[in-house]
């Protein structure tokens, strides 16, 4: 028969020693815990938040990061909308210049193809390029990407030296011909064509196409020139986060605190353990 006696005095220590641990880990399993709750508002927004715009892209839909609170000086864990530098792909513009009005409401910023426009003289500084009625919209309410390739290279936007996009007169014939064949095939003719601002014409500014049919024409807004796009805030981040906060800090402290409990009694004790 084997006895076990506990010495009370063993377990006084042994308390001490734990409080002493507990007290000494509360630091840590701040940082834990507010990289955890700063991780489940980013898993928030890209589950609830995100999906409820109209078709967001996959470009839309990993638009956040976390950036992790490293010291256990300063616990403090930021959730944010990525910038050019963290996105993964080279030269791809950063969620924050292209989605930041979602966060923020008001004007979004101009994209890449609208300076190029800008650059050739083609838009107006200040005003902005928005899908018109003649355009079929992608899977995600977007304007499809090729079709504003086609549209930089048929009025010889691009202005990269050596870059061949750019269609010549030859180039830009044929190109008319192979739409016409594909999309009216009764038409005797296709084109697009801009309209200036300032210009004389009874056509809103912007790109519009033309097709000739044997019994008259037929003539559709591609990209239309505004002056300013405005936009209603959609996501309220600071108050998503605190939603998060109050909903998950009970449970997040208390599981960071027995992490970091368990993992420092771990380190302790396993080295007094015999091999």
């Amino acid at each position: 028969m084997a006895r076990i006696e506990i010495d009370m005095k063993e377990i006084e220590r042994l308390a001490k020693e734990f409080d002493q641990v507990r007290k000494q880990q509360i630091p840590y399993a701040l940082r834990l815990t507010a990289n955890k709750l700063a991780e489940n508002t980013k898993l928030h927004m890209e589950t609830k938040q995100i999906p409820s715009l109209d078709r967001p892209t996959r470009y839309a839909l990993n638009m956040m990061r976390v950036d992790y609170a490293k010291s256990n000086k300063n616990p403090v864990a930021t959730v944010k909308v990525k910038d050019t530098a963290t996105v993964t792909k080279r030269g791809m513009v950063g969620p924050d210049q292209v989605l930041g009005h979602l966060f923020t409401g008001g004007q979004r910023r101009g994209k890449g193809f609208e300076g190029l426009m800008q650059q050739a003289g083609i838009l107006p500084k200040g005003m902005y390029a928005v899908p018109g009625e003649g355009v079929t919209l992608d899977a995600h309410g977007n304007m499809p990407r090729g079709l504003i390739i086609q549209l930089l290279a048929y009025f010889r936007v691009f202005q990269e030296s050596g870059f061949r996009a750019n269609m010549t007169t030859k180039s830009r014939a044929a190109f008319e011909r192979r739409h016409r064949r594909k999309n009216y095939q009764s038409a005797q003719s296709f084109n697009f064509f801009l309209i200036r601002v300032g210009d004389k014409s009874r056509l809103h500014p912007g790109i519009w196409s033309r097709v000739a049919f044997s019994a008259g024409k037929s003539i559709k807004p591609i990209l239309m020139f505004v002056n300013k796009t405005v936009y209603r805030r959609h996501f309220d981040l600071p108050s998503i986060a605190d939603m998060i906060i109050e909903r998950d800090l009970e449970f997040v402290f208390n599981q960071s605190l027995n992490h970091a409990i368990a993992t420092s009694f771990w380190r302790r004790y396993s080295r007094r353990i015999p091999s």
